[in-house]
């Protein structure tokens, strides 16, 4: 069973996640919380498999690939992060990957190298661009969620 710290009503700047308490597998924050700053993904203790920061005002820039191998579960959708998508390095345990509602999020897909846990990819309402070669997702199940992004072009579900 994986215990969960849940941090509610405040207002706080985000740093040191790596001091979150061993006993706790993840960290989740409602959205009534204003943080400040942005999340460093690599000082994330290695106890954390799960980090939900959805709606909490953080800002900057997400180095992807900077996260530790067991990392399950990241979702910070509804905050002002910028900057270019990296997709090819992501955790090979990482189910689920929330970065919607970021519209400062740019680039182009690589699908390409998603780890085959990943469950659900969502990405809506990001400046996300370009055509995308889905054959990529041919040995991975996973549920993206895609809609009001940059991309262009078809799919061809015979690929899928």
């Amino acid at each position: 069973i994986l215990d969960t710290c849940t941090v509610g009503n405040l207002n706080a700047r985000v740093q040191h996640l790596q001091y979150v308490p061993s006993q706790y597998g993840g960290l989740w924050a409602r959205t009534s919380n204003d943080f400040t700053g942005t999340v460093d993904l690599s000082n994330i203790g290695t106890h954390l498999s799960l980090l939900t920061l959805s709606s909490t005002g953080l800002e900057g820039t997400l180095d992807l690939t900077a996260m530790h191998d067991d990392m399950e579960n990241l979702q910070l959708s509804g905050n002002q992060f910028t900057g270019t998508l990296d997709l090819t390095g992501l955790p090979p345990k990482l189910r689920n990957l929330d970065l919607g509602s970021n519209p400062g999020l740019e680039g182009t897909l690589d699908l390409s190298q998603l780890p085959p846990s990943l469950d659900s990819l969502s990405l809506y309402s990001t400046s996300v661009s370009g055509t995308v070669d889905w054959s990529g997702l041919s040995n991975v199940n996973t549920i993206l969620k895609l809609g009001q992004t940059q991309l262009t072009g078809s799919i061809d579900l015979a690929q899928l």
